[in-house]
């Protein structure tokens, strides 16, 4: 399928040019970057854009020779300074990625709303985990993310299962390169936090989403959880204000804790009304199995309390407020109207 893009600056009309994208109406030119068109207008917070594009090429240099797991671990070979524990959970979650996509699929497929089969946008996909669970359900899917090196490390993954219906597009969440009225679902796991304006980024989804019946899903850690953030396992850290999370990871962990905004069940409320969506509801997911591997045996005590509370309904409410995650559908994007 060719996708139709739009310039993410002012979504003037995009032409096809040899190598590069170029818009009609402000002259920006967007270039194609191992064969992924390149819309970015700002960097990635934790490296700037050559430098990302070099990384990239260094992984596309092992493509062929690596499998996907294999190039996992070659990324962060080459990314010195991050704690091996830290290091083993995140290649933990790209191993497993896939799985837990598929259980957030059930619970997507099961929550009752319609959803159509032809576009689907993973936002933030990172190794590309929910495309690999899920695009053989949709007529194509799109993965976007911005940086270009996980994509290459994405482009690996389906290419060893042999997905040919997904398109990967490296742009910024927040200005996304689509017409409007295009997806049916878009889906954003664990990316709200990590955006650098959220309000922009949900606007953005209710604007690509087709009007009246496009359902955006949302997950992200939850800010007032009493477990560890899951980014840098240290806990409390959504407590503090933004001025000292920084500061305070560095003395916990002796890593930053970076441009990273977790947010609550309040907040996220807050931006889907703001965004448009005129009704959304927020659920608890469960603890998988794998989800568990890793965890200290203190943690683990914690996850079986969790799941036990959260199989009692009168407890449930209030256990939103709390929980180590959220999950949120919502549908009716008005953003048109």
């Amino acid at each position: 399928m060719e996708l139709t893009y739009v310039c993410p600056r002012c979504k003037g009309t995009l032409l096809k040019d040899p190598g590069f994208y170029s818009c009609k109406a402000c002259g920006q030119r967007y270039p194609v970057i191992l064969g992924i068109p390149d819309f970015r207008i700002f960097p990635d917070p934790y490296i700037n854009i050559e430098d990302d594009r070099r990384k990239g090429q260094t992984l596309a240099q092992h493509f062929e020779e690596m499998s996907f797991h294999q190039l996992v671990s070659c990324y962060w070979e080459m990314t010195p300074g991050v704690p091996q524990a830290l290091v083993q959970g995140y290649v933990r979650a790209a191993h497993y990625s896939k799985e837990r996509s598929a259980s957030t699929w059930e619970t997507i497929n099961s929550s009752g709303m319609h959803i159509g089969s032809n576009l689907l946008m993973d936002a933030g996909c990172a190794t590309a985990g929910f495309l690999a669970a899920v695009s053989p359900k949709f007529d194509h899917a799109v993965g976007l993310d911005i940086a270009i090196r996980w994509l290459v490390v994405a482009k690996k993954r389906l290419q060893e299962l042999g997905i040919t219906n997904a398109t990967l597009v490296c742009a910024c969440a927040e200005h996304m390169p689509f017409p409007d009225n295009l997806f049916d679902l878009v889906v954003a796991e664990d990316l709200l936090d990590h955006t650098k304006d959220q309000a922009s980024f949900v606007q953005e989804s209710a604007r690509v989403l087709v009007e009246s019946s496009g359902v955006p899903y949302f997950s992200t850690p939850n800010r007032y959880s009493l477990g560890p953030d899951p980014h840098v396992q240290v806990a409390g850290v959504g407590y503090l204000p933004p001025r000292f999370r920084d500061r305070y990871v560095r003395w916990r962990k002796g890593v930053p804790y970076g441009p990273i905004s977790p947010i609550s069940y309040g907040q996220i409320s807050r931006l889907l009304k703001h965004g448009r969506f005129r009704q959304h509801k927020v659920l608890l997911p469960g603890i998988e199995h794998f989800d568990r591997r890793g965890l200290s045996a203190w943690q683990r005590a914690q996850a079986r309390l969790y799941q036990s509370v959260r199989a009692i309904p009168w407890l449930r409410y209030g256990l939103k407020y709390l929980a180590p995650s959220l999950q949120v559908l919502a549908n009716e994007p008005s953003y048109h109207s």
